[in-house]
């Protein structure tokens, strides 16, 4: 630990205890400081070592404890600032060879799959252990929306009571799958933003992270087939296993679009297809469920090692 980690870890704990509450202040306005919570300290991390990352997730708890409540601080240590120290931890862990001196760096594929089975278990058991009921979310959210009569595409009238039922009903009953993919997504994006931006400080020493190269191992087959039998029984073990549903879907998810960015591989369509691709997925969705298939046989067929396999023999 150098000398300047203490420092730095109080300056990255309370900038993200300030994106904290900001967020939680502000509410929905205030998505984008809620997506960024683990980034200082993923750049404490990554920038001045182990030390400095887990310290100021630290500061950044007993603060919140403190300041608001020692159950809000839990929730926070457990679903923001824990994994984002001990992920970016794991992407600063490296070992050099006796014998060539090279050095071997952690691979991104064990980081890629903790950081899902985490996310599954974390915000599994925030729900399970919050006192989440579907049932009266769904009461409270039909209160507020039963005043609101809409028609049905095809003209026919629909009560405003069994609108509000409709779309509530929908909305409770995502929300245990749609919170852990969106968990996934940004302590992944915080992870590569933070390691872009220390990357440009010169203050670490791994390679660019290669995000084409992640894979999952043979055993998150088995976890997606415990968390669909876990999906099927009553809470609070209904919460794990929809959560490890979730983020094992979208990991494949994340492989498909990996595999297309592999296939487009000096073909000169990259410019054209990608943001076709992501502005589709952004406004429909539905390509969502396409990148998931290939992911899926990328993750059996091995189709990235395959294609890369075939172009190295074809150049030779």
């Amino acid at each position: 630990m150098t000398r300047q980690a203490p420092l730095i870890a109080a300056i990255s704990g309370m900038a993200s205890l300030l994106l904290f509450l900001a967020a939680a202040r502000a509410g929905f306005l205030a998505l984008p400081l809620f997506l960024l919570i683990p980034l200082p300290i993923v750049i404490a991390s990554l920038g001045w070592g182990t030390v400095a990352g887990f310290l100021s997730a630290f500061m950044a708890f007993v603060a919140i404890a403190v300041i608001a409540d020692p159950r809000i601080a839990l929730f926070y240590g457990f679903d923001f600032a824990l994994p984002a120290a001990y992920l970016a931890h794991c992407l600063g862990l490296s070992r050099r060879d006796d014998d060539t001196g090279a050095v071997e760096w952690f691979p991104i594929s064990h980081v890629f799959f903790r950081m899902v089975l985490y996310g599954a278990f974390a915000v599994g058991l925030s729900l399970a252990f919050s006192g989440f009921d579907p049932e009266l979310l769904e009461r409270a959210l039909s209160e507020q929306l039963v005043n609101a009569p809409q028609n049905l595409g095809d003209g026919n009238a629909v009560s405003p009571d069994e609108t509000a039922r409709n779309l509530v009903a929908f909305s409770t009953a995502l929300l245990p799958f749609a919170a852990p993919t969106m968990w996934v997504l940004m302590i992944g994006f915080n992870l590569w933003l933070g390691a872009r931006i220390v990357k440009r400080s010169g203050k670490m020493e791994r390679p660019n992270l290669e995000i084409s190269d992640i894979s999952l191992p043979p055993v998150a087959l088995l976890a997606l087939g415990v968390g669909i039998i876990l999906a099927l029984v009553d809470p609070p073990l209904y919460f794990i296993g929809a959560a490890l549903v979730a983020t094992l879907g979208m990991a494949l998810t994340i492989l498909g679009f990996n595999t297309v960015h592999v296939l487009l591989e000096g073909t000169g369509h990259k410019p054209l297809v990608l943001p076709i691709l992501y502005l589709s997925t952004i406004f429909f969705s539905f390509p969502l469920l396409l990148m998931f298939l290939l992911g899926l046989a990328d993750f059996g067929l091995k189709l990235r090692e395959r294609y890369r396999a075939q172009k190295n023999q074809s150049n030779t």
